[in-house]
């Protein structure tokens, strides 16, 4: 007997080809296939199931789940089944007795390492504790920015006379900064008048002011004067 004979017929007819199908001739989806239609009941069944949460109340439940309770104690092995299942979940599996090192081993290796603890306990803070220090910092934070701006666009030769003043408390270079008018931030600064002794430069910590001159510069093959010596220690 052929065994063609048996083959059960294709589900497309004999006059539709493979593209009016919405596939390619190896039976794949084609581009533009619409796909299968889906569930046309799932809008359905979730009507029902809505009607069905509402006619169950939290009292509803709780004396169906007692009743369960008493038949379980009656000995109703499907109740006792059904109770344990939701209750306890699923049984764990069987302990193998010869893997039980192995599994202890693999429970020390997935343990975090000494670096890890380390690194979180020097660049990391809780959770919580950070949330608190946000709630505290933030609005503060947004407070002072708030007062900053108001400063600024109410008097905004005030406000750059004071930022000049901390930037040169930060020893910022504020030469190039200008006002509002051209004005530089610079000119607001207090200049030192330069040393009675000769040149304006910074004398050497713990070197009185040199008569010769040098404003307390070590004398030398760059100052010019022949190096003092040492002092005696007392």
């Amino acid at each position: 007997m052929n065994a063609s004979e048996h083959r059960p017929h294709s589900p497309l007819c004999d006059d539709q080809t493979p593209a009016q199908a919405g596939r390619d001739s190896r039976g794949r989806f084609a581009p533009g296939n619409p796909g299968g239609p889906g569930n046309p009941f799932a809008r359905r069944v979730a009507e029902l199931r809505k009607v069905l949460l509402q006619a169950v109340s939290e009292e509803d439940l709780r004396v169906v789940a007692e009743q369960l309770v008493v038949k379980a104690k009656m000995g109703d092995l499907a109740a006792t089944k059904l109770l344990f299942q939701y209750v306890l979940g699923k049984p764990a599996a069987t302990v193998d007795p010869d893997a039980v090192d192995v599994e202890e081993v693999e429970l020390y290796k997935r343990a975090p390492a000494h670096g890890d603890v380390t690194d979180i306990l020097r660049g990391r803070v809780g959770a919580e504790a950070a949330a608190e220090m946000l709630r505290l910092a933030v609005p503060r934070a947004g407070a002072g920015f708030v007062e900053t701006i108001h400063a600024a666009l109410e008097d905004p030769a005030a406000f750059w006379r004071a930022a000049a003043g901390r930037d040169e408390w930060d020893g910022g270079d504020v030469g190039d900064q200008e006002e509002p008018g051209g004005a530089r931030a610079g000119a607001c600064h207090k200049v030192t008048p330069p040393s009675t002794n000769g040149p304006w430069k910074k004398a050497t910590p713990g070197l009185p002011p040199s008569a010769n001159g040098r404003n307390g510069e070590r004398g030398g093959a760059h100052g010019g004067a022949e190096a003092r010596p040492p002092r005696p220690r007392a």
